[in-house]
This record gives structure tokens, sequence and C-alpha cells, in this order.
């Protein structure tokens, strides 16, 4: 080998130039996409299997394409290599139960394969949040009306893949948090006593009053990091260790979502949504709370709580709660 180094030095074969260039291509075609690993850190759902477009007709209504051979039920449609269509008119008053996707009733215009995630499936997530998921699945059928979150389109699926936020609700199901005396981790002693006049204070107030008080009470913590403070990229906190610790945008979510089931708000009711601030252009994550015909956003950027349409500069990814996950898509116009 020594007395051919003198010969590739003089180029004499200018292939072995080619070499290093060729292996910085092959780590460039090997190395993983930055925003899909983004994505997977996140574990930002995707689309439900059949579906292959979401877009916006010219009456305002959502056009769900479904891939030909996906759709149980198309028809002639599937059998000669068609797409697959679902039309969800504008008001979402009517059903559309053809091509394999159904309406799902039980959170805001939820646009789900038929029979997909109807009920939570074994080794889909830890025990406790299994057997949560089968208390409750039932009894969210009919529970919300239709609103387009951040006006985007829903996709829902059962609650998998999602190994940081089921940590959060596993232990929130053993012990939680506000149940028990949180004067150790509420410190100094006034602000343990606030928490307790907010506890008193709103005890028959609606949802919203709940929520605005909460959200202006724990935005007095300070923003910290994951890597300031669990020396990780991202780490999804409990309500106990954010109260320790303080947190980054989905820990202040974490914790007011439990606070809020403390105060009597249901937890079927509200969301953690993680999503992109498109004038900041960064990742960012809020608590959505449903109202009877509305949803409030609370951010820990700003202790207003507003409707989700004030917020067009967010675009959801995805959003959970203990039993189940949403998958976002923003329809495209119609040109």
């Amino acid at each position: 080998m020594r007395r051919w180094l003198p010969v590739l030095n003089r180029c004499r074969f200018p292939a072995a130039r080619l070499v290093p260039v060729l292996a910085a291509v092959l780590v460039c075609l090997l190395a993983p996409v930055p925003g899909a690993a983004f994505a997977e850190a996140r574990g930002a759902p995707v689309l439900p299997e059949p579906v292959r477009s979401v877009s916006e007709n010219e009456a305002g209504g959502v056009v769900v394409m479904a891939r030909p051979d996906s759709a149980p039920g198309a028809g002639e449609r599937a059998q000669h290599g068609a797409a697959a269509k679902a039309v969800f008119p504008a008001n979402d008053d009517m059903p559309a139960a053809e091509v394999g996707f159904s309406r799902d009733t039980s959170s805001p215009l939820l646009l789900a394969q038929a029979g997909q995630a109807r009920e939570p499936q074994a080794g889909q997530g830890s025990r406790d949040v299994e057997a949560l998921a089968e208390q409750r699945a039932a009894g969210q059928e009919g529970r919300m009306p239709s609103i387009r979150l951040f006006n985007t389109v829903e996709f829902r699926g059962t609650l998998k893949n999602m190994p940081k936020w089921q940590r959060v609700v596993t232990a929130e199901q053993r012990s939680r948090t506000f149940d028990g005396d949180l004067s150790a981790v509420m410190r100094p002693a006034s602000v343990y006593a606030q928490w307790q006049q907010i506890v008193e204070r709103v005890k028959g107030a609606s949802d919203l009053e709940k929520a605005k008080a909460v959200s202006a009470f724990f935005n007095r913590w300070p923003y910290r990091t994951d890597q300031a403070v669990y020396k990780v990229a991202d780490y999804w906190a409990t309500p106990r260790e954010f109260l320790k610790n303080s947190g980054d945008c989905e820990d202040y979510a974490i914790v007011k979502f439990y606070a809020l089931v403390k105060l009597g708000v249901d937890p079927e009711n509200m969301r953690v949504v993680a999503l992109k601030d498109t004038i900041r252009n960064l990742a960012h994550a809020v608590l959505v709370l449903y109202t009877e015909n509305d949803a409030y956003v609370l951010d820990n950027l700003t202790s207003m709580v507003l409707t989700h349409e004030r917020y067009q500069h967010y675009l959801p990814q995805y959003s959970v709660n203990e039993v189940y996950r949403w998958a976002h898509v923003r329809p495209k116009k119609k040109k």
C-alpha cells in the first residue's frame, strides 16, 4: 500500500479523488431528514392509512380523498382504480358514511377511518392508559360541537407512540398531583396560599373562568428549556416536576390540564396541542379548552385566554388527551 501512496498523491488514478466525494454523497442520502427527526421526536402522527389528500371545495366543505383500494364500500370507483371521495359540508351537519370515512362526533369535526379508532387496542400504550381509554371511550361519543381547531381537519387515532405523554398520563393516574399536598412544591408558601384561594374562588364558576384563573397563575412560573432542566432536547414533565423545576411550553399546557381537572373541568373537553408558530417559525404547544360552541387557547406566551380563531398563525401538528390523539391537516384552498 505504501508504494501506491505516491501514485495516488500524484493522482495517476483520478478516480481516487472521487472517493471522499462519493462518501459524502452517501452520508447525505442515508442521513435522516431533520424535519422527519423532529416529527418523530415530537410523536407527530401521520394521516390515516387510506387518506391521500384533504382539500376545501367551493362551498367551504371538506373533501377527503382516499386511495382506491383502501376505502371499504367505495364500490365501482375503488374497483376501477378511481380515488374514493368523502365530502363533508361546511356546516358539518350532513354525515358522510361512504368510502370508509365516518363522522365522529366525540370531538370537533373528526374525520376518522370507519372503525379505526373506536376502541383503544391492546399493546398500544401502558396498561394504565389503556384502562382509562376503555373506561372513557364510550363516554366521548357525541360530546362536543363541530369546531375546526385552528381551521384544520382532524383524524383521530388511538393513543400510541407517545411515550413522553403516556408517561405523564400514567403517573397522574397513579397519583394525582393536585390531590396531594402541594405545599412542598409550590414555593414560597405565599404561592401555595394563592393557589388555595383560586380553588375556593372558582367554585361554581364556568370552565372558561377557571381556565383564565389557572392560565394566569401558572404563567408566573419562569420558562426553562428541557436542556437546562433535564439535559435532554425534549422532555414532557409531570405536573409535580413542573411545580418543582418549571419547564417549557408543553409543560405549561400539561400542568394547566391537570389543574383544571382538579377544579372540575372534564378532561375530555381539553387537549394538549403541539403546533408550529408560523410567525416565529418555532415549535410550540398550548392547552385548548372546548366549551359549548368554541375552543379557547391557554398559552404560556400570554395570560389572556382567547378563542382559537384569534390564532391564525398557529398550525397544529397533533393534539392529545388522556384517551386519543389527533392528526391535524389544514385543507388546501380551492383555486
